[in-house]
């Protein structure tokens, strides 16, 4: 051509060769077209992340990309961030693909929550929900225990702790639970409802009580936890509303607050005796309409631990 531009929108991917001539003779440059439609919204490394109370995220990287039909990355596509349940803060709300189709992105830990969920979307083609957690101690009403909240599933628990050292069916008949056991390596033990029955866990099942002790050393909001004295716990949330003697061994004083969906234990019977391990579930609301689950629980967390089971207070 001799002058202007011309503009070509391939509907495949295609190889452009342009050739320029003069009295000298001629010259060729190929240029290749690669047609990007996108297809879905993809993370690189799964769909549960955790960080830091106070800091972003720290593992695994915060990473997405957009594909095509092929599974293959683009690089065109913007990908768009909103916060859907969290009080923290996104580093971007919308972000382009590098030269390698990887798309950074973090969550800050800035608020009082440590979960959240973030949505990464591509308008009018896909959306993707992943789960962002640090690690807390959280009591009452939408609760957290480590980076577990009462409304995962076991799949959540693996995903986000890995395999357990063991699953141990809880031994008494009539109690529908199995315990994943973390408690030598996190100091956590997660209680899940046993829907089936079967003594096993399945990856859809509901955790409904976390159990921490000495290893975890994560503290509350009002700076209680594992080593906290029972004078401390007492001045953060008042009287216990019952108080029980366990007999061990070894030997525990439990206080249980209702409100609070929380049992802790301490060393022995005195006002400077420290907490040695916590049970938090989430609360049932006095005179609501609780599930199977809610009942089963309220029913158990009533009644005084009757045995010593596999290291942990029941």
């Amino acid at each position: 051509m001799d002058s202007g531009q011309v503009t070509r929108s391939p509907d495949l991917d295609v190889e452009y060769a342009a050739v320029a001539y003069n009295d000298f003779g001629n010259d060729t440059v190929t240029v290749s077209a690669r047609v990007e439609v996108p297809y879905a919204v993809e993370t690189v490394y799964g769909g549960h992340f955790k960080g830091t109370m106070g800091s972003g995220i720290q593992e695994p990287d915060f990473r997405f990309r957009v594909v095509d039909e092929a599974g293959l990355p683009l690089r065109k596509p913007w990908l768009y961030f909103s916060i859907i349940e969290g009080d923290g803060t996104l580093s971007a709300d919308s972000v382009l693909p590098d030269a390698s189709g990887a798309i950074w992105n973090d969550y800050q830990f800035d608020g009082q929550l440590g979960h959240g969920v973030v949505r990464a979307l591509v308008r009018d083609v896909d959306t993707l929900d992943v789960k962002v957690r640090a690690s807390v101690l959280r009591l009452g009403a939408g609760g957290q225990g480590q980076y577990i909240t009462f409304d995962d599933t076991y799949a959540d628990v693996v995903a986000l702790n890995g395999q357990p050292e063991s699953i141990d069916p809880d031994p008494r008949p009539s109690y529908e639970l199995n315990y994943a056991n973390y408690e030598s390596s996190l100091g956590v033990v997660l209680v899940v409802w046993d829907e089936n029955d079967d003594d096993t866990i399945q990856d859809s099942e509901l955790v409904i009580e976390v159990i921490l002790n000495t290893v975890f050393s994560i503290q509350s909001l009002e700076s209680i936890g594992i080593g906290s004295s029972i004078q401390d716990l007492r001045a953060a949330y008042g009287q216990p509303d019952s108080t029980f003697y366990h007999p061990g061994p070894p030997s525990a004083e439990g206080l249980k607050y209702v409100s609070l969906g929380a049992l802790f234990y301490a060393s022995h019977v005195a006002p400077d005796s420290t907490i040695e391990e916590i049970h938090l579930w989430e609360p049932v609301a006095a005179g609501s309409s609780v599930s199977k689950i809610g009942r089963k629980l309220s029913d158990r967390t009533a009644l005084p631990p009757a045995i010593r089971w596999s290291g942990r207070r029941r």
